[in-house]
């Protein structure tokens, strides 16, 4: 069974997203009209953050090659990068996100 850990407020992604750090993983948390998506923050293509990435429907773009990646399942939707990113499982309870690592 999945540990879920409490990683965040909903209350601070109310600009959309949040760059986190958890035992070394960074993980950016998106609020897409409602829905909490978790994903790696570091692009696999050089390893610079998605952070200030554009986001396009489920669509995020990283801001330096434009590489594009689907939030929810984080898959490659165009290169440059030839891997996905990590996707984590997300529940809310109340006011806190939790995510499983």
């Amino acid at each position: 069974m999945a540990e879920f850990k409490k990683v965040a407020e909903i209350s601070e992604l109310s600009s959309g997203r949040k760059e986190i750090t958890i035992e070394e993983n960074k993980i950016l948390l998106l609020n897409l009209n409602g829905e909490i998506y978790a994903i790696g923050s570091r692009c696999p293509h050089k390893g610079l953050s998605l952070a200030q990435g554009k986001i396009e429907g489920n669509i995020i773009i990283c801001p330096y090659h434009g590489s594009r990646f689907d939030v929810v399942t984080g898959q490659v939707i165009k290169g440059p990068a030839k891997e996905g990113l990590p996707v984590y499982e997300v529940k809310v309870e109340e006011k806190d996100i939790l995510i499983s690592l």
